[in-house]
């Protein structure tokens, strides 16, 4: 080799000097960024001016690169990855060999077509391998020396003096790292089984350990898969980077075999696994890098699903101890998930059964029929509109689709009377919101929904207090029962009766508004107040948004059967509106008044 015209001229005891002295300085470092600081104040005084980087070993295998310390060459961007690229190779060398390896510039054959405009900033580079006290490579150091230079058995000698003063150091950080590291993912482990034990809806829970995993693992993205045992597939409804349900057979593609098989995977290069199909990051412009896959089992060992975790972040690939990690958060997963499962089971059950009272009330009178699900619909949509949170907005469903279940108690003949009812059959008609609350009282509901009896029966109250069953006015009717008034007076109106026209819901919301202050009633006599004007705001606000098309609350609701005639007769009105109204305008309220809305609904 050529000696390096950049080199300091030392003596071998100066030499000896410097190095002592630097062991001393290094001697303590607590990170790579404090001992990087050091190097790059030190060093120059005993090698050329240079830039460094570290490639650390990881069981056996080389991880990603990182700069260490000196001075970036001058180099564009995209030359300088390029050149870097081409170390591993060389890296792996060095590691075998455990001796430096020197190269110029213009020796690599990779960098051929670029060797001179990479020469203006880099002029040799050296694989030097370091050790830990048992031999073991831990690091292999590539130092670029910076232009210009040539490549020196001097400096070559020097950098391998530098190896066993800088190992000492750069293994107590990687062993202060490990334990650090160790209780990090102890404490995460811990929190993860805390933040899990708590969501019992299955997005949400799922959404939960997506995340969590990617951030256990450092990870890019993580998916959960659960096992359809019935079809014989398995599928996710949460992922980071997803948002649809995805369902795919038991044996296909790499999250399908691993659920056969009920085997890891740990695929360092998915592009050349036979599983692994590179049409979906085609479509997605997302390039799997590394994948790691792992089965969940429940503690009787059966399959319930599938961790799914790509492109490891500081690694080449995931290693033993991500496999080892992943393995201890599948357990507390796995029990996360079967409860989820277990009270989305119970949860179907329990509205299957409110659909069913819901459904036999609605029954007993073909002209009101689908109106308890209907008012569900705008009931959810006012609730969401007005910020409540999802366990409210459920408690808010619940409530409306049980809200006229005390018609139950009310004979045949008044619910289809078509004509006036007398004095006393209007009374018994208005004891039904009474019958409401005091039937369902009799029915077992959960903590978060043991006032759903009282709600429900909060339909007719008015903000005026001349409401039924109990009179209540202004504050002492809760808002989920006024988003029941309005909800259950916007339908009604909105609804052909025997004995009145279906409202568009231009005119419904009108009449709504006028409700919400002092007006002449369907007597001649001056009434209160009887619906929350925050609330009818909030129609408007949704039926603005939604340009008034009343379907909105039929998808809202929830429910899928909806009858022909219902639905049927929504798409009139809206025709209805959009002849009208082919464009949203302020409108006049129409005279008319809500006959029996509120009463009978």
């Amino acid at each position: 080799m050529n000696a390096d015209k950049n080199e300091p001229d030392l003596t071998e005891v100066e030499l000896l000097n410097k190095l002592l002295a630097l062991h001393r300085e290094l001697t303590g470092c607590a990170t790579f960024e404090e001992l990087g600081i050091h190097i790059s104040s030190e060093l120059p005084a005993i090698i050329p001016p240079f830039h460094v980087i570290r490639f650390p070993v990881v069981e056996g295998e080389l991880a990603r690169e990182f700069p260490l310390g000196g001075v970036e060459p001058e180099v564009a961007p995209d030359l300088a990855e390029e050149l870097r690229k081409t170390y591993p190779p060389y890296a792996l060398r060095a590691m075998s060999s455990r001796e430096p390896l020197c190269y110029d510039i213009a020796e690599i054959p990779e960098l051929k077509h670029i060797a001179t405009d990479l020469a203006a900033g880099v002029s040799w580079c050296c694989f030097l391998a370091l050790t830990d006290s048992s031999g073991e490579p831990t690091e292999i150091l590539v130092f670029e020396f910076l232009a210009p230079g040539a490549k020196s058995d001097e400096i070559a000698r020097r950098l391998s003096e530098l190896a066993g003063i800088l190992a000492p150091p750069i293994e107590t950080i990687k062993l202060r790292r490990a334990y650090e590291d160790m209780l990090r993912r102890s404490e995460a482990l811990m929190q993860v089984s805390q933040i899990i034990s708590g969501k019992l809806e299955l997005r949400e829970l799922l959404t939960v350990l997506a995340r969590q995993c990617s951030w256990l693992l450092n990870a890019d993205r993580s998916t959960v898969w659960l096992h359809d045992e019935d079809r014989g597939e398995i599928w996710t409804i949460v992922g980071e980077g997803l948002t649809d349900e995805i369902r795919m057979p038991v044996g296909l593609g790499i999250a399908g075999n691993v659920a056969k098989t009920q085997q890891t995977l740990n695929i360092a290069d998915p592009y050349s696994h036979p599983l692994f199909n590179p049409e979906v990051d085609k479509q997605t412009g997302y390039v799997t890098k590394s994948i790691l896959c792992m089965p969940l089992h429940n503690k009787k060992g059966d399959l319930i699903g599938v961790y799914q975790v790509l492109n490891k972040l500081d690694h080449a690939h995931f290693t033993q101890k991500d496999e080892e990690l992943l393995a201890s958060l599948s357990g507390s997963a796995a029990v996360a998930i079967e409860n989820a499962r277990l009270y989305e089971d119970q949860k179907k059950q329990f509205n299957s059964f409110i659909e069913v009272l819901a459904s036999s009330v609605d029954a007993k009178d073909p002209t009101t029929a689908d109106h308890s699900k209907m008012v569900t619909g705008v009931a959810v949509a006012l609730a969401k509109e007005l910020g409540y949170p999802p366990q409210k907005i459920e408690f808010i469903r619940v409530a409306a689709v049980v809200h006229d279940y005390g018609k139950i108690a009310i004979p045949d003949a008044i619910l289809r009377k078509p004509g006036r009812l007398t004095p006393e059959e209007f009374k018994l008609m208005r004891s039904h919101a009474a019958k409401t609350i005091e039937i369902l009282s009799r029915v077992y509901f959960t903590k978060e929904m043991r006032d759903v009896p009282k709600v429900a029966g909060m339909h007719h109250e008015r903000m005026d207090g001349t409401g039924y069953p109990l009179g209540l006015k202004d504050g002492e009717i809760r808002q989920e029962g006024r988003i029941l008034a309005v909800a259950d007076v916007f339908h009604a109106l909105m609804q052909e009766r025997p004995y009145k026209r279906g409202f568009t819901p231009r005119e419904a919301l009108a009449e709504c508004k006028k409700l919400t202050a002092t007006h002449i009633g369907r007597f001649g006599d001056e009434e209160g107040a009887h619906l929350d004007i925050e609330v009818v705001d909030a129609l408007e606000r949704i039926l603005e948004r939604e340009d008034y098309d009343p379907t909105y609350f039929a998808r809202e609701s929830g429910w899928s059967d909806i009858s022909a005639k219902e639905l049927t007769a929504l798409a009139r009105q809206y025709g209805h509106e959009q002849e009208v109204h082919p464009q949203r305008s302020p409108e006049k309220e129409p005279e008319g008044q809500s006959e029996d809305a509120g009463q009978q609904g």
